[in-house]
């Protein structure tokens, strides 16, 4: 199990700085910005919820935590067992998290494509 997190989270993190050096090189306003780290922490919170929910069913599972400070990811964390692993209550989160991606998308796709119209003169 340890390894299957290992490759998980390297996965996450190769991901996140492949894309925090693609966005930084480019030339975005602020509302671009926010909406791909929108983009960018939604596709986060899914692996998560993906990864709880797949091993539900583990002996010894522990699901992983999210820590937020100023609604941002600031850590993910073992949760302790205090509480019993609710899955329907991940999969609710996991079909919101699901929903707010789609927008986030919708609305970037939405600026670029404004974005184009604007460079082309129209065209």
């Amino acid at each position: 199990m340890k390894k299957i997190l290992f490759c998980f989270l390297s996965i996450l993190f190769i991901s996140t700085s492949l894309w925090s050096l693609e966005t930084e090189s480019m030339i975005f306003d602020n509302t671009t910005k926010g909406l791909a780290r929108a983009v960018q922490e939604t596709s986060q919170m899914q692996a998560i919820y993906a990864y709880n929910i797949a091993n539900a069913g583990t002996e010894g599972f522990k699901p992983l935590a999210i820590e937020r400070v100023n609604n941002q990811i600031q850590q993910v964390t073992f949760e302790e067992a205090e509480q019993e692993f609710n899955l329907e209550d991940q999969m609710a989160k996991m079909n919101e998290n699901r929903l707010l991606h789609q927008a986030y998308i919708r609305l970037f796709t939405t600026k670029v494509a404004i974005t184009q119209k604007i460079l082309t003169l129209g065209k």
